[in-house]
């Protein structure tokens, strides 16, 4: 019964780094997508970012099913309820990791004639942060160790950093009339999806942060 349990955990482990792996696909189509200036490019760039957005949404069912089943049928212990209930909560937030990644995606043909403002090489900056995060998460979880919290909470005030800036440049060229309406809603909702997915990966951080040392810290 035990060696059931065993590999129970074991093939939950496996599919939550299956999960990551696949979020993280998402989030190098938006560096890659910087790189493209043709809109049926980009096009074809959005079509596999909302394919992975299904295939994690699947997974993420599985996952939830999987957790359920072991808690309902097995006794974990300690340690291994905090695996099993971090993966289960992280489980939204790799969905809405993908979910928001595709939604910038959605916007670059809009975002294209911008390319070559200071705001891309603001996102630019959020977008490398974002793929540090996520490779900071990966470091951990695949090695089972604790994560670097202070490298982690360093790349997201990067992040928050430029999202206000370019909140308080769109704010100030909108009443000046340098920037039509329609770019400052497509550039104020990139940056937002962006920090949104930063405030993600800082929640599975946590999370995992607490799977390993058994203790509760917040990443801002």
């Amino acid at each position: 019964m035990r060696e059931k349990y065993v590999e129970q955990l074991k093939g939950l482990k496996e599919d939550f780094i299956t999960l990551y792996e696949i979020a993280k696909k998402t989030t190098e189509l938006i560096q890659y997508s910087f790189e493209e200036t043709k809109i049926d490019d980009i096009l074809q760039i959005q079509r596999k970012s909302k394919k992975l957005d299904w295939n994690v949404r699947e997974l993420g069912l599985q996952i939830e099913e999987n957790c359920i089943r072991i808690l309902s049928t097995q006794q974990p212990l300690a340690k291994d309820l905090r695996l099993i209930f971090t993966i289960l909560k992280s489980v939204t937030d790799f969905q809405r990791i993908t979910r928001d990644s595709f939604h910038v995606l959605e916007m670059l043909a809009d975002f294209l004639p911008l390319k070559d403002s200071e705001y891309c090489q603001l996102i630019k900056q959020i977008t490398e942060s974002v793929e540090f995060m996520m490779d900071t998460i990966a470091d951990a979880i695949k090695i089972n160790a604790t994560l670097d919290a202070e490298m982690l909470s360093k790349a997201d005030t990067v992040i928050d950093k430029n999202y206000e800036t370019i909140i308080c440049s769109l704010e100030n060229e909108f009443k000046q009339g340098t920037l039509t309406f329609k770019q400052v809603l497509t550039l104020g909702h990139l940056a937002r999806y962006l920090e949104r997915v930063g405030d993600h990966i800082c929640n599975i951080g946590e999370r995992w942060y607490y799977t390993i040392r058994g203790k509760k810290i917040s990443i801002k």
